[in-house]
């Protein structure tokens, strides 16, 4: 049976802290020469032991006013272990699963406004709605940032910890705070981050979150205070990076930035399509080679060289290199076409690179309107090491030289023969036989509020289409099943702002879905503001979308 052993003394007889490695005692809004020469007082409030496991609650003053909670785990009798510190966003989590593989960890609670010390919660510190404030002091992502902070320097005490083989993790706001201890302590191994690079403004307060011309969600004094980006360059160990490229949170122009303002190793990877996910590919799993490539002195993990444009015979080539030790099992280009801006609703296309013994890994990217701009990037997968990838560029070809399209955009959007989720921003695709047309179609999980996201909708490419044709299968279930031909893509739709959408309503809420495939035309003359409709929002509560053939006539 476990033994707790409740301990209410602070540890009298710690190790002086390891002090912090940084090149400036201030950086930004953070002070930190005064963040750590704040005493810890550190208590170990419970200590349980079972089955060769130590788990242990901890409390520690991470700045005036704020008593940070933690929860340590180790295997019994250990010394100077590789640790994984895993940030959350919002209260601690045992880990006792990492000492049970022979690692410490370690996870100390995010600030909430909790005011009550009996809560295994931190005490004191403000509530996660308050961030970008004015005063650093007062604003959580500053006190996440600085509790952090602190768990290194209490964990450079224990004797179970090596700190020379710690990693810091994080998913989301966790990740961006993660992202920012990266440029504010050296101690660590490594860092990882998911869906974590956050917002960006740039001198006139810009983003392009819907289009080039639109306003961040931050400003710019927002976005040079608190932003991973606005501190990549001071970054000195190796980070791991995992976006979606069309997130709402960590916005492409901002990972853009920090791609290219960090100066510390780097590894980043891309899931094209996706809010805030990866796809099932599963490309945020290449964490783990790169963190053991720093924290477990394993196998170095391979690079993906910037890439360069060609314009050669009216064709668009993007050329890239890789350095590494194992050749890849996928190397492909992945592209996303229209003007800066518009982060959410963008589609990314995905095609093979084909190995050139003299130029490397080439692919051609279609040209169907020389005038309109296209993103380009390199990701490579391996057997060993997963996914790795090189910074998106965006080039137009008409200043390349290309006058004239030298593709004619393929009517058929998504026929599901390929079995591939690339297109689907939300909702989890099976595909199974029995089609409307062709082999596979699209049985659809919707996501939690009842959606299914279908992109590859670019109109402002289509020439001399009429409709958009669909086929989607009944299943004898009442309605509702509703069409939302969705303008400037955002996380949700605000259904009461009507200039974002057209709908249409396939099964009425008295209605039943008849059994059987059905075809569907939208005639797109009728469709108010075509050139901006970005993606297919199907309604369907309580019902698996059954979905085939998403082509133009």
């Amino acid at each position: 049976m476990p033994i707790p052993l409740l301990l209410g003394l602070a540890l009298a007889a710690l190790p002086a802290p390891q002090a912090p490695i940084y090149d400036a005692p201030v950086i930004k809004i953070f002070d930190l020469q005064k963040i750590h020469s704040v005493p810890l007082d550190a208590q170990v409030m419970k200590r349980t032991e079972a089955n060769g496991v130590v788990t242990e609650e901890i409390r520690y003053t991470a700045m005036p006013g704020i008593r940070a909670f933690a929860y340590m785990s180790y295997p019994a009798g250990a010394k100077n272990l590789a640790t994984n510190v895993q940030v959350l966003n919002s209260r601690a989590e045992s880990r006792r699963g990492e000492a049970e593989v022979g690692f410490v960890g370690f996870c100390a609670a995010a600030p909430s406004g909790n005011t009550d010390p009996n809560k295994q919660d931190t005490v004191g510190g403000a509530k996660p709605t308050e961030t970008f404030m004015a005063d650093p002091q007062k604003d959580w992502i500053y006190q996440h940032v600085v509790i952090q902070l602190r768990a290194l320097d209490y964990l450079a005490t224990r004797p179970e910890v090596d700190m020379k083989r710690v990693v810091v993790s994080g998913f989301s706001w966790s990740g961006f705070v993660v992202a920012l201890m990266h440029a504010l302590d050296n101690r660590p191994a490594c860092y990882v981050t998911w869906n974590s690079t956050g917002y960006y403004a740039d001198e006139k307060g810009f983003s392009g979150i819907r289009g080039a011309d639109d306003k961040s969600l931050i400003t710019r004094e927002q976005y040079l205070n608190y932003c991973p980006s606005a501190y990549a360059q001071w970054g000195t160990q190796p980070i791991f990076v995992s976006n979606a490229l069309t997130d709402y949170f960590a916005t492409l122009d901002g990972a853009i930035i920090m791609f290219k303002n960090l100066k510390s190793p780097k590894r980043f990877v891309w899931a094209p399509n996706r809010y805030h996910a990866d796809t099932a590919r599963h490309e945020y799993m290449s964490s783990g080679p790169y963190m053991w490539q720093w924290q477990g002195n394993g196998p170095k993990t391979p690079t993906v060289n910037q890439g360069a444009f060609e314009v050669k015979d009216g064709k668009l080539l993007y050329k890239y290199y890789i350095e590494g030790s194992e050749n890849p099992t996928r190397a492909e280009v992945m592209y996303s076409y229209g003007n800066p801006g518009h982060w959410i609703g963008r589609t990314w296309h995905r095609i093979p690179a084909v190995l050139d013994p003299k130029q490397g890994y080439v692919a051609e990217i279609p040209v169907y309107d020389p005038d309109v701009p296209v993103y380009v990037l390199g990701q490579i997968e391996t057997k060993s090491f997963k996914a790795s990838g090189n910074c998106p560029d965006l080039y137009i070809p008409k200043a390349g030289g290309i006058t004239a399209p030298n593709a004619t955009y393929p009517t058929m959007l998504m026929d599901f023969e390929d079995r591939d989720d690339l297109y689907f921003g939300r909702g989890i695709p099976e595909f199974v036989g029995k089609a409307a047309q062709g082999q596979y179609c699209a049985s659809v999980e919707p996501f939690e509020d009842g959606t299914v996201h279908l992109l590859n909708i670019e109109p402002f490419l289509w020439k001399d289409a009429k409709e958009l044709h669909f086929f989607l299968k009944g299943d004898g279930k009442p309605g509702p099943l509703t069409l939302y031909l969705v303008r400037n893509s955002q996380y949700a739709l605000n259904k009461d702002d009507k200039s974002s959408y057209s709908a249409i309503s396939i099964v009425g809420p008295t209605e039943t879905f008849a059994e059987g495939w059905h075809e569907y035309a939208i005639p797109l003359d009728k469709v108010r503001d075509l050139k901006r409709v970005d993606s297919l929002w199907f309604d369907c509560p309580g019902r698996n979308l059954v979905i085939d053939g998403v082509q133009l006539k």
